[in-house]
């Protein structure tokens, strides 16, 4: 129900925080003063858009900040981290927006170890991250403690090497660090060739492969016909702090689908 007029305000609100405001918050609390080094891999345009939001967010705030490609661009010591262009500016914080599995493809020489390992200046995402990150990352719920919301909302997830041949058609395969849908296979759309190399890759390797119980995403009508959305939240300093929407003309999202706005109507109440 909505309040009276006049009446107190729930302790809680039907929409989240902005993206940007969160995290410019979390940045502004963990290095205030300091210099800020906005870390993204070359060649990825739309990366690098996202950065210069963070930069321009650091900049409302007053907070210093510099943009490289490569973890090259930092000399790290015991005592820190600093900046090797230019006047060498310590560095209080590394935000990595460069993905782990990239990192690690790197040459020892760029020092992307020191982003794993740094105590004295904190690096967002941190090293823990990678565990959330990897599409196997349901499979420890098995060794948790019971979580009705996550079995009640997430699909069934399995170790590859755990489907038997008739099962196949209800399942997908994904890459544990794979991106955009680029490594997302509906196993039983695939020709009968590719669906055997597919099948014999995830169980020769099953550590870098997740089966996850495959579903159907509801069609939305749109101008250029029917559209799968796919919904993600982001999630600063664990709690969550917006949303964005991709749309896609089939059911996996790829690199392909659409960026659309979501629009939360704040007048509705519940």
């Amino acid at each position: 129900m909505c309040p009276a007029d006049g009446a107190r305000e729930p302790h809680f609100r039907d929409w989240p925080d902005s993206p940007r405001d969160a995290w410019g918050g979390g940045i502004d609390r963990l290095a205030p003063t300091g210099h800020v080094v906005l870390l993204s891999a070359p060649g990825y345009l739309e990366d690098q858009q996202v950065l210069r939001t963070f930069r321009t967010e650091l900049e409302s705030r007053r907070i210093a900040s510099s943009l490289i490609q490569t973890p090259a661009a930092l000399d790290w010591t015991r005592a820190g981290c600093c900046t090797l262009a230019g006047s060498r500016l310590a560095v209080s914080a590394v935000v990595r927006f460069y993905q782990l599995e990239w990192l690690c493809a790197l040459p020892a020489g760029t020092g992307w170890r020191e982003l794993l390992t740094s105590e004295n200046v904190p690096v967002l995402n941190p090293t823990i991250s990678a565990i959330s990150e990897s599409k196997r990352f349901p499979l420890l719920f098995r060794e948790a403690k019971p979580c009705p919301a996550w079995r009640a909302l997430m699909p069934e997830c399995r170790d590859p090497r755990e489907i038997v041949s008739a099962e196949w058609d209800d399942w997908v395969l994904k890459a544990c660090y794979s991106n955009t849908g680029d490594q997302v296979l509906i196993v039983g759309d695939l020709a009968r060739r590719d669906r055997q190399r597919a099948i014999r890759e995830a169980q020769r390797h099953p550590l870098k492969w997740i089966a996850q119980r495959r579903f159907a995403t509801n069609a939305l009508e749109s101008c250029r016909g029917p559209v799968f959305p796919c919904i993600g939240v982001f999630v600063v300093g664990g709690r969550a702090a917006g949303a964005y929407v991709r749309l896609s003309t089939h059911q996996v999202t790829d690199g392909a689908a659409l960026e659309a706005p979501l629009l939360i109507d704040r007048t509705s109440c519940s």
